[in-house]
């Protein structure tokens, strides 16, 4: 059984077939036993310590998993209704109906996972004070249900303080922020530390955040919003700070980075090899921030994937000023050049055909429902250091699963067939190189 952070601990002679569990109903469904830990979340990757939700502040189950194990009593579980409920940070929100804690406030999450981060680094200072640490701190701001506790950790006021909540979701936002910086400053730790603030999605739009109306855009002149492919829905805040590691303040880089990068550009800034065969898909731009002429290594290419209906409906490929967008709804194509038109209003790709098939052959190279072509050169004994070269036909030909996890090289060519499982999200076509250069390298 699978939740969005893990595999659902169950008895040992509870059999699922065919089951699906509800999260609605996880905490108290029969077959599950919570005694256990979830498996496959962040401490199978390396954390530590892990203070987590499956569904954040927006669905259930409404409790905390502290290092995989549910951190509330069983007696202390109810259900909740989808309402306002009035707690002790202020006002509680339900989005939908689910079990819970008792005590579970959605105006308090975020300073209660900004106080167990604050924790884990003092009582690592305390028991291991030379070991280097990575802390992940992501908050509910602002995901609706916007929040906002009445007051903060300080006691100064949240709630009420600008014209609706989500923007009273921001001010705690910033608010985090800014004790997060100042309690590792108190800590003397603040010199040593890289601090990196992102998104992973693009802001919400107005009719959900209803902040338009008072002057505010999430996504200032951009198209699109969380969940599209236009770069409302893929352009993200980045900031980078390290006093000690004397990167320059108050300057601004424009080039093509994704968050998947930021793996290798830690390990340069840091001095620490990757491993051979990790990071295969980050870039390390780490000289980039403190030196906007050094470009070598740099990404020329980036894209991006937007699946609904578990299904892949749009994809998108930027090479310099130029943006390529393909929608799989109504098998067309789109082109934008960013600098020119920001707001992606007008499709120049009429004009510019050969870059269109440029785009679309790194389409097929990057993306997730998508084999490269030709031959590529694999290991066959490590200690001998001996190679052959094989294909994605090759490997589809029988014992895929086997063949992919044999050859580690493999993941990296061949998307498509090795994507197990995931197979069934990419577009009926989406792999097909025949259809892709029908419909879009005749088209012009």
């Amino acid at each position: 059984l699978q939740s969005n952070s893990g595999k659902i601990p169950t008895e040992s002679n509870f059999k699922s077939g065919k089951f699906y569990a509800s999260k609605n109903s996880l905490l108290k469904e029969s077959g599950h036993d919570w005694s256990k830990p979830i498996e496959q979340g962040p401490w199978d990757i390396g954390f530590k310590t892990s203070v987590i939700t499956t569904g954040g502040i927006q669905s259930p189950p409404y409790a905390f998993f502290r290092n995989g194990m549910l951190d509330v009593e069983m007696d202390e579980i109810v259900t909740w209704t989808t309402g306002n409920y009035s707690m002790n940070e202020g006002v509680s929100y339900i989005k939908t109906d689910g079990e819970g804690t008792i005590e579970w406030d959605s105006s308090a999450y975020n300073m209660i996972v900004a106080n167990e981060t604050l924790s884990y680094i003092e009582t690592l200072q305390e028991e291991e004070p030379d070991k280097p640490f990575f802390a992940y701190l992501a908050m509910s701001a602002v995901h609706i249900p916007n929040s906002p506790p009445d007051t903060f950790l300080d006691g100064s006021p949240v709630a009420g303080q600008y014209q609706n909540n989500h923007l009273d979701a921001l001010l705690e936002l910033d608010k985090i922020v800014g004790h997060m910086s100042n309690s590792l400053d108190e800590l003397g730790l603040l010199e040593d530390t890289i601090i990196l603030f992102t998104s992973d999605n693009g802001g919400l739009n107005g009719l959900t955040t209803f902040s338009d109306q008072y002057g505010h855009y999430s996504n200032g002149p951009l198209r699109g919003s969380k969940g599209e492919i236009y770069e409302g829905g893929i352009r993200v805040p980045f900031t980078i700070k390290w006093e000690g590691g004397k990167i320059p303040k108050g300057e601004k880089r424009s080039n093509l980075i994704g968050l998947n990068d930021i793996f290798r550009t830690i390990c340069g800034l840091v001095g620490i090899n990757v491993p051979q065969g990790q990071a295969v898909d980050s870039k390390d731009f780490s000289r980039y921030i403190y030196n906007e002429k050094s470009t070598y290594g740099l990404r020329k290419y980036l894209g991006a994937w937007v699946y609904f209906d578990s299904r892949l409906q749009f994809e998108s490929m930027r090479y310099n000023e130029m943006k390529l967008v393909r929608s799989y709804q109504n098998s067309t194509a789109e082109l934008f050049n960013l600098t020119a038109d920001p707001s992606e209003t007008r499709d120049v790709s009429s004009q510019h055909s050969d870059l269109v098939v440029k785009m679309f052959q790194r389409i097929r190279i990057d993306g997730p429902c998508h084999d490269k072509g030709g031959h590529f050169r694999v290991k066959t004994e490590r200690k001998a250091r001996t190679f052959r070269y094989i294909s994605c036909y090759w490997i589809r030909q029988k014992r895929t699963e086997k063949r992919c996890a044999k050859f580690p090289e493999a993941e990296n060519h061949c998307h498509y067939s090795c994507a197990g499982r995931n197979k069934q999200y990419c577009a009926k076509d989406a792999y097909d190189d025949q259809k892709l250069f029908k419909i879009f390298t005749n088209t012009y």
